[in-house]
């Protein structure tokens, strides 16, 4: 029989934390950056639109590697903080220079600090409340985002 564990309320509390406030990072600034480069920069629809892709091949690429060095680090939490600090610059990058090899190159490092979080954040999980709990959890922790996008 396995010895039951027992739930930090404050580290249960964190996890959820962290799910709310990166459910605006792990996007990135998807939904606003169209709107920003046609209106302030004035991009043509197809540059937006290779921008917009950029971003998304980039974490699809970096899905596998991304979980394997989540596998291979113990130190979890500063790996969410590294790539919410990439997310910052590529965002920053992005606004203060609109041009198109800053901004393929920012979304590139969004899309691929984007896909550390899914695997970092299910690890955390399975270490605070084990593989008995794990399911409850990551739905748990993907409700809160979705709720947190929606609003």
């Amino acid at each position: 029989m396995q010895k039951q564990r027992r739930l930090s309320k404050e580290s249960l509390r964190s996890l959820d934390y962290l799910n709310v406030f990166l459910a605006d990072v792990r996007d990135g600034v998807g939904p606003y950056l169209s709107i920003y480069l046609k209106a302030s920069a004035n991009w043509n629809p197809a540059q937006i639109g290779l921008a917009m892709s950029a971003s998304a091949i980039a974490t699809v690429i970096a899905q596998t590697p991304a979980g394997a060095l989540v596998d291979r680090l113990r130190q979890k939490r500063m790996l969410i903080v590294l790539a919410a600090v990439f997310v910052s610059i590529g965002c920053i990058a992005i606004g203060l220079f609109p041009n198109l090899p800053v901004v393929i190159g920012s979304q590139i490092m969004i899309g691929i600090a984007a896909a550390i979080f899914p695997p970092a954040i299910t690890a955390i999980t399975l270490g605070l409340v084990g593989h008995e709990r794990l399911d409850r959890w990551v739905g748990r922790n993907r409700h809160l985002v979705k709720m947190n996008v929606e609003t």
